[in-house]
């Protein structure tokens, strides 16, 4: 990471076997307790969402971490659910 231009760890690179090719039973690197209820608009209507802690926001518990550089181009971070619906997350 000392010659990364910057750090974020929304982009990841993830592998869901070990190394003899056993798969990772990916309900053992959760905490529920972590799992929160927020507001978020869609569209100008409030939803209620579970965001769980986890694999996908980071919150991976127990987890080994590699950091990765990825190229610049390829850097288009999901912040929320909306950031799916713009034109660089589309086919």
């Amino acid at each position: 990471m000392e010659f990364s231009n910057y750090f974020n760890p929304v982009e990841m690179v993830c592998l869901n076997k070990d190394i003899y090719n056993n798969k990772f039973n990916l309900h053992k690197y959760k905490n529920e307790a972590l799992n929160m209820i927020v507001n978020k608009k869609i569209f100008d209507q409030e939803v209620k969402f579970i965001e769980k802690a986890g694999l996908w926001n980071g919150g991976m518990h127990y987890w080994i971490t590699i950091f990765v550089e990825i190229e610049e181009e390829l850097f288009t971070p999901v912040k929320n659910i909306c950031d799916l619906f713009l034109d660089i997350h589309q086919p």
